[in-house]
């Protein structure tokens, strides 16, 4: 962790802990031997996530191929109703997930952090 994590907004630090969250239970169900990093980064008005894991990951189970991935979905949806950025693939070595939120979120008409 880099930064002041106290200047994160409530909302924002829920929404980065249940990211950070899902991400770890998907690289312990889905790369059980594998390595994963967490980083979180608080710098230019934004909070930074970074789930690297690198390592085996398993393939997905025959009845979930091409299904849909509501993890994925969920942590997209959180961060872009803050007004931030997610992105989650393969790598080279493993899987990565990242997220950039801004760190008050963003607001709307009425002021109400969104």
């Amino acid at each position: 962790m880099r930064g002041d994590l106290a200047a994160i907004a409530p909302t924002v630090g829920l929404a980065i802990y249940r990211i950070a969250q899902e991400a770890l239970a998907n690289a312990a169900r889905h790369a059980p031997r594998a390595r994963t990093v967490l980083g979180v980064e608080v710098s230019d008005g934004a909070v930074s996530l970074v789930a690297e894991t690198t390592g085996p990951v398993l393939a997905a189970p025959e009845g979930e191929r091409g299904g849909m991935r509501y993890g994925l979905v969920g942590m997209r949806e959180r961060a872009t109703a803050l007004g931030g950025e997610f992105s989650a693939g393969s790598t080279p070595g493993g899987w990565r997930v990242s997220c950039r939120v801004p760190l008050q979120g963003s607001t709307d008409s009425t002021g109400a952090i969104t």
